[in-house]
């Protein structure tokens, strides 16, 4: 694995091989809910409409279907893809549909390189995280006004920010800091699929295990399922995407878990003595 910022072979890579893992997902996905409609599964399960020149925005961004540029276009692609899907499912041949897929996806990764490399060196994806690798909601959770959400993404590209032991205990000390302050709370909670990593689950209390939801199987496109595919280079994790391949389940499934601000801070303060 090289280090520093990913190359521009390293970024077309990631969106190809990402492409690639969710047309066999959806192959996979259909065969085991075949009730489910092919474009029900590409556009809420899957993130290929992210990875194209169809998206104006962050490969993470929320998309409305209906109003992206050049939507009839992209309609039309969508629909060959569900007839070559048809007509590969009707042979029970994947390869069939995997290569007629990517012949006509691949074409519309390459024209995001540029910009994708140039959102990585500007930290636009983590833009608006107001705590280095921590987010949190504008407002707190309507079924407990006491607790605050917050998501994760890595401020410390190209490193890991797990690499520096007391990097994500500030992270979570600011991000307390701050909510209760702006919103009187004493609770946090995120529902990611790094709840079922344990070096991040040891960056809480036991309170937050003891919390823990059970594991969801309901995948959906965004990174809270898929952004453990990408490393902390935001390079495509090869390895990963093999054990899901050859397994058929998602290596970490997100788990929903809170703790009180409390049980947090004094649980974080043996990361900083």
């Amino acid at each position: 694995m090289g280090s520093g910022y990913p190359s521009k072979d390293e970024v077309l890579d990631y969106l190809v091989s990402s492409v690639n893992l969710s047309i066999w997902f959806i192959w996979r996905w259909l065969s085991e809910h075949p009730e489910e409609k092919f474009k029900y599964t590409f556009n809420n399960r899957v993130s290929i409409l992210h990875k194209t020149t169809f998206n104006p925005g962050h490969l993470d961004a929320h998309l409305d279907l209906e109003n992206i540029p050049k939507s009839a276009e992209w309609l039309i692609i969508l629909n060959s893809l569900e007839r070559y899907y048809k007509s590969a499912r009707k042979k029970n041949d994947f390869s069939s549909f995997e290569k007629h897929s990517m012949e006509i996806l691949v074409p519309l990764l390459n024209g995001r390189v540029d910009g994708d490399i140039e959102n990585l060196k500007s930290g636009k994806d983590t833009e608006k995280y107001q705590c280095g690798s921590l987010r949190y909601n504008l407002c707190v959770d309507q079924d407990n006004p006491k607790r605050i959400g917050f998501h994760i993404a890595n401020a410390c590209f190209p490193c890991s920010m797990f690499d520096d032991k007391t990097y994500l205990p500030a992270c979570f000390v600011v991000l307390m800091n701050q909510c209760e302050a702006k919103f009187g709370i004493s609770e946090i909670g995120t529902s990611t699929w790094l709840n079922s990593l344990p070096k991040w689950n040891a960056l809480f209390p036991d309170a937050w295990q003891k919390n823990m939801g059970p594991a969801s199987e309901n995948i959906q496109w965004h990174y809270g399922f898929w952004g453990q595919f990408l490393n902390s280079r935001k390079t495509f994790n090869h390895g990963l995407a093999e054990q899901f391949k050859k397994t058929g389940k998602m290596p970490f499934l997100p788990r929903t878990s809170w703790c009180r601000t409390s049980e947090m801070r004094s649980h974080l303060k043996k990361f900083f003595t």
